[in-house]
């Protein structure tokens, strides 16, 4: 028996001996990845161990997340995109170990701002030369992609937070000095840019409301009204000004029949005239004229494939400069009219192109000069010494969700936040009927359509729902787990509620907008929400200014809907009761109750101050009760004795609460207590959030655990139906300072050939 266990042992044994590799620990392995990737420069090598490290000793978290730090350097080195997979999976898998998710957050910045794709390697032909730096603005408040460098290079135009009042404003900002001057108060910021320096950057011209066209004096003084659309139909949109200084480029829409039109108005006023008309999808971005005025470039999307076009002034003659079915995009004309750039993603990635011109007509073909730039990127403009300007943009709100293990019990904590879900999502998701897996969307920091995700935790993938093309508001499960109910729209842009199988993936409508009830028509729905106790679906129907003003429940098969109330004005999406008789709701300030059943106001719960944002309200689960806060006091109001009671109160140095509008509040499934996030705010420290619990029928609050290192800032709370956890997004502190990033791109157009 001993001869046959040596002999077995030596067959275990021999495939590792013939691989050159002796059973070791994982330091032992990290040393020799380290070896392979410094001492030998054997990348591939090192790769291939850092990939086991990961696998084989998860349980280690401190050494994965070294390891995956590693293997993204290694990337790195290589030039290939999976650096950032390895980083970003720091930051999804191992929040806990702060160190690592520093130097991910710092590695992913030098490949690119938060949520584009990394900027690796140079393209064929690239100048190597170049130079590629982020602008800050000093002073800014907001984080906006309204803001454009002035011709020369040394202002910035940005909207931004007036200093002592609400609303938005726009700002010139010296870069070199930091001194912030106010422009204009009390803009409505609608659109992607709406406002343009004029060549000498002595004027601005900006869009005043919906549909008029204004300049002003770069150092400040009275606006000059240069034109104004008398159609109530249309929206003006504004998009360059020519570099002799007489004109402005303008697009006008008409909504009602879908038609847009190119038009020149003339910079000392006067009526626009049309250059080009057609149909409102063909003409996706914003056009630019020619450094010598006399021609127009932009982009046209016809038969479905988006290209490069240029068209004269006099409206009398189009040249296409690209056709690629990829999609080419966001094209400007360098300012010595030699090269027209543009976007394209024609290699896979999102880079950047030129094509040579000879007055308007190509003088060759297009030639990449700068390769992944990113999916988030979008070019804003050319200054006069050639400084090609972009934004980008993350996905926003890119929190990570986090969970809590609770004794249902006691209450008490059992461990540490871990994370959940692995890609960034705007709030928490909705538990499957077995509590088992959460359904959330996600862009995954990328320009793209909202996608759909379920996770269970752990160590093993999230799993994406195919639902392409369609447009997710939010999720929810229906009633035997075996599919997923949203409202948004379809590919064909028609508005309503579906649902997807997670068997075959089908796509079904369950409510198409329009046809099951004449006065849905034409809504959009959002704010689906899956009532228990009621066993019925609950919507809202949003009116053209995104305001609920009508609420609707349905059965789960979508049949039955019926209009609950259409005499409420709502701010922000309604919070109805699960047992769908009541709903609370925000108007002008207020957080308010309505009665469902008799279709009637209640009463005021609270009146918001000025500046202080809405947080929303937590039900109790049998719909009895409704808490909410005010920053210092976390209040619940009984519905059957309308009264309100006080259950905690915030400190010194401290506040109740999360992100504005989906408020860090949970009432537990078993409605005995109530989980809150208290904020501390002490004055010269980095803020923090803390995640306490208080007994629903009153009694001491107590402290049950710490926000993750990583993402000291929550938001949103939410309960598992089992009651033993606690689900929180957090966030990192800035983050949302990072939602847009302007940059600026230097040196970077072709050299001319020798001789040439």
């Amino acid at each position: 028996m001993k001869k046959t266990s040596i002999v077995m042992a030596v067959i275990i044994l021999l495939p590792l001996s013939f691989a050159g590799i002796t059973p070791q620990n994982g330091q032992d392995l990290f040393q020799k990845a380290l070896a392979k990737e410094r001492a030998e420069g054997n990348l591939d090598g090192a790769i291939e161990l850092y990939k086991r490290i990961i696998q084989n000793f998860a349980g280690d978290r401190a050494l994965a997340a070294k390891a995956l730090i590693q293997l993204g350097k290694c990337y790195e080195k290589l030039g290939k995109s999976e650096a950032r997979n390895a980083y970003s999976r720091v930051l999804q898998d191992y929040g806990d170990q702060s160190q690592q998710v520093e130097e991910a957050r710092a590695r992913l910045a030098s490949l690119g701002s938060a949520g584009s794709e990394p900027r690796l390697g140079a393209a064929d032909g690239e100048n190597t030369g170049l130079t590629f730096r982020k602008i800050e603005i000093p002073k800014q408040k907001i984080s906006t992609h309204l803001a454009r460098l002035s011709p020369d290079g040394k202002k910035m135009i940005c909207l931004d937070e007036p200093d002592k009042k609400a609303g938005y404003g726009l700002y010139v900002v010296d870069l070199s000095s930091g001194q912030r001057k106010a422009l204009v108060e009390d803009v409505q910021a609608q659109t992607y840019i709406f406002f343009e320096w004029s060549p000498d950057g002595k004027k601005i011209v900006y869009k005043h409301g919906r549909s008029e066209i204004r300049a002003i004096d770069s150092d400040g003084g009275e606006p000059k009204t240069l034109w104004s659309s008398a159609d109530s139909k249309e929206s003006v949109y504004l998009f360059d000004w020519s570099q002799d200084g007489r004109s402005i480029l303008l697009g006008i829409a008409n909504e009602t029949d879908g038609v847009a039109q190119m038009a020149i108005l003339d910079s000392s006023g006067g009526e626009p005239r049309i250059v080009l008309a057609g149909k409102y999808d063909e003409f996706d971005n914003y056009p630019q004229f020619s450094p010598d005025g006399a021609s127009i470039v932009g982009q046209r999307t016809k038969g479905g494939n988006t290209d490069v076009y240029v068209w004269t002034v006099d409206g009398k003659q189009e040249i296409r400069l690209t056709e690629h079915p990829a999609i080419d995009s966001q094209p400007f004309w360098s300012p010595d009219g030699k090269s027209i750039v543009f976007m394209s993603d024609r290699e896979k990635t999102e880079d950047l192109w030129a094509i040579p011109m000879q007055g308007i007509q190509p003088a060759g073909a297009p030639v990449r000069i700068k390769r992944n730039l990113g999916k988030n990127t979008r070019l804003t403009d050319f200054t006069a010494n050639g400084t090609l300007t972009m934004f980008m943009f993350s996905e926003g709100m890119s929190d990570d969700l986090f969970v809590l293990s609770v004794d249902p019990l006691t209450g008490e904590a059992q461990g540490r936040f871990l994370p959940f879900a692995k890609y960034p999502t705007p709030f928490p998701g909705s538990w499957s009927p077995d509590g088992k897996r959460m359904a959330y969307t996600s862009r995954k920091g990328d320009i793209r359509l909202p996608g759909i995700f379920i996770g269970q935790g752990g160590e093993q993938e999230d799993e994406e729902i195919p639902v392409p093309n369609y447009f997710v508001a939010n999720i929810e499960w229906s009633g035997d787990g075996q599919s997923l109910v949203f409202p948004g729209w379809d590919p064909e842009r028609r508005l309503g509620i579906f649902r997807v199988s997670l068997k075959d993936f089908k796509v079904e409508p369950v409510l198409p907008v329009g046809q099951t009830s004449p006065g849905l028509a034409g809504a959009f729905v959002v704010n689906l929400r899956w009532l228990p106790r009621a066993k019925v679906f609950s919507f809202d129907k949003l009116d053209g200014k995104n305001k609920c003003r009508e609420v609707y429940q349905m059965d789960s098969e979508g049949r039955n809907v019926r209009l609950m109330t259409d005499r409420i004005i709502a701010d922000v999406w309604t919070c109805p009761s699960p047992d769908g008789r009541c709903l609370a709701y925000l108007e002008a300030r207020e957080l308010k109750l309505w009665s469902l059943e008799e279709n009637k106001f209640l009463t005021t719960l609270v009146q918001f101050p000025e500046g202080q944002p809405y947080e929303g309200p937590a039900w109790s689960p049998e719909g009895l009760h409704i808490a909410w806060k005010d920053k210092k006091q976390l209040k619940v109001f009984s519905l059957r004795e309308s009264t309100s009671r006080v259950l905690a109160e915030a400190g010194e140095n401290s506040e109740i609460g999360g992100v504005p509008y989906f408020g860090g509040l949970a009432w537990s499934p078993d409605g005995r207590a109530i989980a809150y996030v208290l904020q501390i705010i002490s004055t010269g420290s980095k803020p923090r959030s803390e995640v306490w619990t208080v007994p629903a029928s009153g009694g001491a609050p107590r402290k049950i655990s710490d926000a993750p290192a990583s993402h000291p800032v929550l938001g949103p709370l939410a309960w598992h139906p089992s009651g033993k956890m606690i689900l929180a997004s957090g966030k990192t502190p800035g983050s949302e300072s990072r939602m847009f990033e302007h940059w600026a791109l230097e040196n970077f157009l072709p050299k001319p050939k020798a001789g040439k």
